[in-house]
């Protein structure tokens, strides 16, 4: 795993997994039983890339912006309140952005 900024970028979807067992496991052991995980999926606007979006609502975040990686554009604004992960689950092909 890789900090960038307010992001999070995973070497593997190996990696992404072992974070939601990890994440799992905090909400488990945290006592929070009413804050439920949240799942979900984005898809870029510029590229059409996919991610799956996993939100914790009683674990502290990063204040700042996840962007996509395949093209730089802004996805969501994070103001820190919660924890937010991202995983990139289909990359456009090159060749299909610039045609």
């Amino acid at each position: 795993m890789r900090r960038s900024g307010a992001r999070l970028e995973f070497a593997s979807a190996t990696a992404f997994c072992a974070f939601g067992r990890a994440l799992h496991s905090l909400y488990a052991s945290s006592g929070s039983y009413g804050a439920t995980m949240k799942k979900g999926d984005v898809t870029c606007s510029e590229c059409g890339a996919s991610f799956r979006r996993l939100e914790l609502p009683f674990k502290e975040g990063t204040k700042g912006e996840y962007r996509c990686p395949a093209c730089g554009t802004v996805l969501e604004k994070l103001d820190g309140r919660t924890l937010v992960a991202y995983r990139l689950t289909i990359q456009r092909s090159i060749r299909g952005i610039r045609d």
